[in-house]
């Protein structure tokens, strides 16, 4: 024991009070989504534990995904707010994490958002619209 601090077995300090994050989803699946049209997700976060949840960051595998968070304290018993925007710059499939950072006492938290980008529709080429003809007959002198 040090002074004013003990820690129990577990290697907590005994601290049970503690607040506790859940997500009604903790993964989004977008299915197809149209190149360059981001598409945005909010994940709902609740606070189940007994003291007030502080989400302290939210950090994305990479730059194409942009994580908007609750900056407020979420009261026991409420919820939030994790809103996750992807650029949808990139063709083909993609799965991207944002990793959630709280003193929750199961922080942090990985959100997962899956899909595949598609090209958008190209303009009809020349081949694939047909040309009307018209027929001409040869006058007779």
């Amino acid at each position: 024991t040090t002074a004013g601090y003990s820690q129990t077995p577990d290697g907590s300090n005994g601290n049970k009070s503690l607040p506790s994050m859940s997500f009604k989803a903790d993964k989004h699946d977008f299915k197809i989504l149209q190149q360059n049209v981001p598409a945005t997700y909010t994940f709902v976060v609740t606070n189940n534990g007994t003291e007030p949840l502080v989400i302290s960051g939210a950090a994305p595998s990479c730059g194409c995904t942009v994580p908007e968070f609750t900056k407020e304290a979420i009261k026991p018993g409420e919820s939030g707010n994790i809103k996750v925007t992807y650029n949808a710059a990139a063709l083909g499939t993609f799965t991207k994490t944002v990793t959630v950072t709280s003193n929750a006492k199961n922080s942090p938290m990985v959100l997962t958002i899956t899909g595949e980008v598609k090209a958008k529709d190209a303009a009809p080429t020349a081949a694939a619209t047909p040309t009307p003809v018209k027929a001409t007959v040869p006058k007779k002198n």
